[in-house]
């Protein structure tokens, strides 16, 4: 065998033995990592028969490029679990399989940061309108059937319910 020949087959076998460790590398170059923010939030629920309850969450917002993902974890209760993806480039919510649209911006008269969403068509058990900020998440809700959900923060301590489908007019 010629000396050029054993040379090319040593270089072909280093650069094998050193593709498990450059591979991930060359892969991670331009990639984006998930960025996470963990925070507390109270979900003060306002019943139609004036009864009022708080329940304790902690909110997870992970940004993973043009996909905002905040999971809402009941500290107390599994079930209670909800999660809502933000699509940026759509400027749409997902709640589960549904897509919730934006209906008007600047919608919450203490920030106007919180826009209004609902979801499209007349949804008998569907989460009904929203206030929603990206910098926030989800500030609150109307079942349709006279309850209102807010969660809260240390910021948002004393929110009064407000007539969501008042503002969807």
């Amino acid at each position: 065998m010629s000396k050029k020949l054993w040379v090319v087959i040593m270089v072909f076998l280093g650069l094998l033995a050193l593709a498990p460790f450059a591979l991930p590398l060359f892969l991670s170059v331009g990639s984006k990592s998930d960025s996470t923010v963990i925070s507390e939030r109270t979900l003060e629920i306002f019943r139609i028969d004036s009864s009022f309850s708080r329940e304790s969450y902690t909110l997870e917002v992970i940004d993973r490029d043009s996909i905002f993902i905040y999971n809402y974890t009941n500290t107390e209760d599994q079930n209670r679990n909800m999660s809502f993806r933000f699509d940026l480039v759509e400027n749409q919510l997902h709640y589960g399989p549904s897509k919730i649209d934006l209906i008007k911006e600047g919608m919450y008269p203490n920030d106007p940061s919180f826009d209004l969403y609902d979801e499209p068509g007349d949804i008998i058990h569907g989460i009904g309108p929203l206030l929603f900020s990206k910098a926030y998440g989800i500030l609150g809700w109307d079942n349709g059937a006279g309850d209102q959900y807010f969660f809260t923060d240390s910021i948002f301590t004393k929110v009064v319910p407000i007539e969501l489908y008042g503002l969807n007019k």
